[in-house]
């Protein structure tokens, strides 16, 4: 019992270090993400379910909603983000989601696990949209008209 309570409390702990920690990454990829800009990806993109062929990359996006997919479609977040140039370069990105917590209406910020070939941990990235003109019925509205206002690598969960 005594293990079961000290697991119990450091789980908690954890958790609530866990997502103070996402706020505060996400602080500083705002203030990074301005000097280190990468644009919008403009070339074409082949799409297949949740396979993304770009130029200079295969991005596969798993276990996430169908309107995050369209982070993807759009080319707000490319392999560029992660470094690759080649085509060979695939990089599987899971749970994608919406971070639920005090935003502005035109800011919607998100996270997501990048699995890399030879790390055996995931990456947990940040990132946010901005809209100018953000429309309150649905997500997938808000993506189409968004821009790519924060990016960037937070932690490697262990």
């Amino acid at each position: 019992m005594r293990v079961y309570i000290i697991l119990q409390l450091l789980l908690t702990h954890t958790l609530i270090s866990f997502a103070q920690d996402k706020a505060k990454c996400m602080t500083d990829l705002k203030q990074q993400f301005k000097l280190n800009q990468i644009p919008k990806y403009t070339d074409r993109i082949d799409i297949s379910k949740d396979t993304f062929n770009y130029s200079n990359g295969v991005i596969l996006v798993e276990n996430s909603a169908p309107e995050m997919l369209l982070i993807f479609a759009k080319g707000l977040i490319s392999p560029g983000h992660f470094g690759t140039t080649s085509i060979a370069d695939t990089v599987r990105i899971s749970n994608v989601e919406r971070i639920k917590r005090q935003q502005k209406k035109n800011n919607k910020q998100f996270s997501f696990l990048l699995y890399r070939k030879g790390i055996m941990n995931p990456s947990l990235f940040l990132f946010e949209l901005n809209n100018k003109t953000p429309n309150k019925k649905s997500l997938t509205q808000f993506i189409e008209k968004a821009k790519l206002s924060a990016f960037g690598f937070c932690s490697i969960l262990i």
